[in-house]
């Protein structure tokens, strides 16, 4: 949450996520929200802390921002940082999806056949010793397994993780452990994605209400 009375804490995160090599870094975009930081001002001060970590708004909220002034902004932000910068339309008809865990389990997250739209996946959990009942619940090697079915028989194409209390080590952990791992399976031989449409809530997703489901507006 791009919160004001933490930016030092978020300007401290963005640092480890562009060393550790993590693809991109969404900033959520509310505008409404008086304590929030305005999402392009901040994206912008991220591009001048970072060299090559991608910056994505998640997501942008259109009927607050004019599309023509937006565009310019995403372009110019673009240019400024080296060609860093990702805007992508979301809905029912466009060429995106960007959901969240804590209100989409992935046991609902099936939908439009992957290879017309990009999904990346908002994520949080917690890393622990022992494997929990719930969805990314456990040690790093079960977020990766996790991961790597939701990829394979669901289609997404990214994940977005949302750090916990211990922010640092949460990102170094998936930086160093989960995303290579699910980078090496992405398109391993013998793990091809299912039939889309046929995703199913495995075990491995299932949790102590069922599929890893939480309460919607919980937050995350």
């Amino acid at each position: 949450m791009p919160e004001a009375a933490g930016y030092q804490r978020l300007l401290r995160q963005v640092t480890p996520a562009d060393q550790l090599g993590l693809d991109l870094v969404g900033i959520q975009d509310h505008p409404y929200q008086p304590g929030f930081l305005d999402t392009w001002a901040l994206l912008s001060a991220l591009a001048e802390r970072t060299e090559r970590v991608r910056l994505v708004p998640d997501v942008i909220n259109l009927p607050l921002r004019q599309p023509a002034v937006l565009a310019k902004a995403a372009a110019s932000l673009d240019i400024l940082s080296g060609g860093r910068v990702e805007l992508r339309l979301t809905g029912r008809l466009a060429d995106g999806w960007l959901p969240s865990s804590s209100y989409s389990p992935p046991d609902v997250v099936a939908g439009r056949d992957p290879g017309a739209i990009r999904k990346v996946y908002n994520i949080g959990g917690r890393f622990t010793p022992m494997a929990g009942k719930g969805f990314l619940d456990g040690p790093a090697s079960l977020w990766a397994e996790q991961l790597i079915e939701l990829v394979h028989e669901v289609g997404m194409s990214g994940f977005v993780l949302a750090p916990g209390v211990d922010a640092e080590r949460d990102l170094r952990v998936f930086a160093e452990e989960v995303a290579p791992a699910v980078r090496q399976r992405w398109g391993s031989p013998g793990t091809s994605r299912l039939p889309y449409g046929r995703g199913r809530c495995g075990s491995r997703w299932r949790g102590p209400a069922g599929c890893g489901r939480r309460t919607p507006g919980s937050g995350r």
